[in-house]
């Protein structure tokens, strides 16, 4: 008996996150086709750090109708309904993650990976 408990509390969670993923995802993607989101997770102020400059830079550098936003995601914020540390299985800072309209199409620690990305 203990083992069906623990075995529906542990799905009970696991179907709780992954659905509270899926949610966020929903939420940070561009709806229209063809069109890219980038999210920086970071856990301090973005403000003239290297990755803030060229992801300003790699945006400038490809088509304007290409892109619908580059944002910076705090896991700290207050007023964030999420803990995308949590969400995502974040362990380093910071975190670029690149979305079209159908989710994920990059996660990545690295920043030349998120600059290769849009030179291919």
């Amino acid at each position: 008996m203990k083992r069906i408990v623990t075995v529906l509390i542990l799905s009970l969670v696991i179907v709780g996150c992954s659905s509270e993923k899926e949610k966020v995802i929903e939420e940070l993607k561009p709806k229209e086709e063809g069109r890219y989101a980038i999210s920086i997770f970071t856990n301090k102020n973005p403000s003239n750090t290297e990755y803030y400059e060229k992801a300003m830079e790699i945006m400038g550098s490809q088509k304007k109708s290409k892109f619908i936003s580059v944002n910076f995601r705090y896991n700290n914020e207050n007023n964030s309904e999420y803990k995308y540390d949590d969400v995502f299985n974040i362990e380093n800072h910071p975190l670029f993650m690149v979305l079209d309209n159908s989710g994920i199409q990059l996660k990545t620690y690295k920043l030349n990976e998120l600059e290769e990305f849009f030179t291919e």
